[in-house]
């Protein structure tokens, strides 16, 4: 009996103290384009012991201008698009790959003769049964004018110059990171009339559209022929962002439809604000409250005060033009049903990371860790890091 209890707390301190040991890392980065100043992008390391980031490796230098960055952490992988800037005389474009669990970094010059990217933050990645690619649009100039589909197989950058375009009904989607980033994870679908599905808008060829593999009810079909953006698809959750309603002198909502994958059922969330800035995290959905109601900009945005241009990157009120935010996260779990807000005070807030019950979140320059209790909680709320760097974090991972 004895040797069978010293077993069972040797395995459960194994496992808590594994998880407690996983070192989290955070990566600062500015894909913005209504900047001409550039910074360096950064994976770092944080150090518990001295509650400090440690420099881990570059991603993007001071000259180079980051589109975006896309984090998929239940796949184990971020991606980076990126080129040189308008001030060197050879451009190019890159894209990276970093595989979380080696951590191994590739790259890959993008990019064909005649050829120019359609836009450097629009690319996908793609989830097949047996690969994952990273697809990359092309607009060719000679000898005719028309848009070529590309990609990259993401383990090893195998490239292709050809994409079947109903590939892309398997696009994996994460959301809005905080601030109106270029680069957030969405694509824009095309809601039919005759019937609740949604297509895939790759290109203006409406007969040669794909369509997400997934059939609106009656109850939450749009009943007309209108844009939508589709902002999740992992492999819990699917969301379309629906009707918006805009007050006069208030907050507006934002109408969400879900599709829980697992329970294979349907149900939609009214979002306090008119913006859907929604974020997914396995089967959670995370975000601020935000609205870009006119009447609402000229309001001071809560917490403002205290941002500054800094050294090390930008102030938060680029990220923040023509739009209001008053400090509220929210987390909702669409399998159980728990909803919860926090309220930060500050509008340059977000939920960063949700991983292992664990919940990162940022309230402008200070990194907070906190444990997701039961689903339905947060508690042991521990402040990280106050730093010069934190307000540019928007991507964690623990390893």
């Amino acid at each position: 009996m004895k040797t069978f209890l010293i077993l069972i707390f040797t395995f459960f301190n194994f496992v808590v103290c594994g998880q407690s040991n996983k070192e989290l890392y955070f990566i600062t980065g500015h894909p913005l384009t209504r900047t001409d100043d550039l910074f360096e992008s950064v994976l770092w390391r944080y150090d518990r012991d001295s509650s400090a980031l440690i420099r881990h490796l570059q991603l993007c230098g001071s000259e180079e201008q980051l589109s975006n960055i896309k984090m998929y952490v239940e796949l184990g992988y971020f991606t980076l698009m990126k080129s040189n800037s308008w001030r060197q005389e050879q451009p190019y474009d890159s894209l990276l790959v970093f595989n979380i669990t080696n951590m191994e970094l590739r790259r890959v010059s993008v990019g064909k003769p005649d050829c120019g990217i359609t836009a450097t933050d629009n690319n996908f990645l793609l989830k097949l049964p047996d690969l994952l690619l990273v697809a990359i649009d092309f607009i060719q100039r000679k000898p005719i004018r028309q848009l070529l589909y590309n990609s990259y197989e993401i383990n090893n950058l195998k490239y292709s110059d050809s994409v079947d375009l109903q590939l892309y009904k398997n696009i994996y989607l994460t959301g809005f990171m905080g601030g109106n980033i270029v680069g957030s994870d969405y694509i824009l679908s095309y809601s039919r009339e005759e019937d609740g599905y949604l297509e895939i808008i790759v290109t203006g060829d409406r007969s040669k559209r794909p369509c997400f593999p997934y059939e609106l009810p009656e109850q939450f079909r749009f009943n007309s022929s209108s844009r939508h953006t589709v902002s999740i698809n992992n492999d819990d959750i699917f969301l379309v962002n629906g009707r918006k309603e805009t007050k006069k002198d208030s907050l507006g909502t934002r109408q969400v439809v879900i599709f829980d994958k697992k329970k294979e059922e349907w149900s939609e969330l009214i979002l306090s604000g008119n913006l859907s800035r929604i974020r997914g995290f396995s089967d959670w959905l995370c975000g601020y409250i935000g609205d870009d109601n006119k009447s609402l900009l000229n309001k001071p945005l809560p917490g403002s005060s205290l941002w500054q241009d800094r050294a090390t990157g930008l102030s938060p009120a680029i990220r923040y033009e023509r739009m209001y935010a008053p400090g509220i996260l929210y987390f909702y779990n669409p399998s159980t049903g728990v909803y919860f807000e926090l309220e930060t005070k500050q509008a340059d807030s977000e939920v960063v990371l949700i991983q292992d019950e664990k919940v990162i979140y940022r309230i402008y320059d200070e990194l907070y860790e906190a444990k997701l209790v039961n689903g339905k909680k947060l508690a042991s709320v521990k402040l990280l890091l106050k730093d010069d760097r934190v307000p540019d974090i928007h991507w964690a991972f623990y390893r």
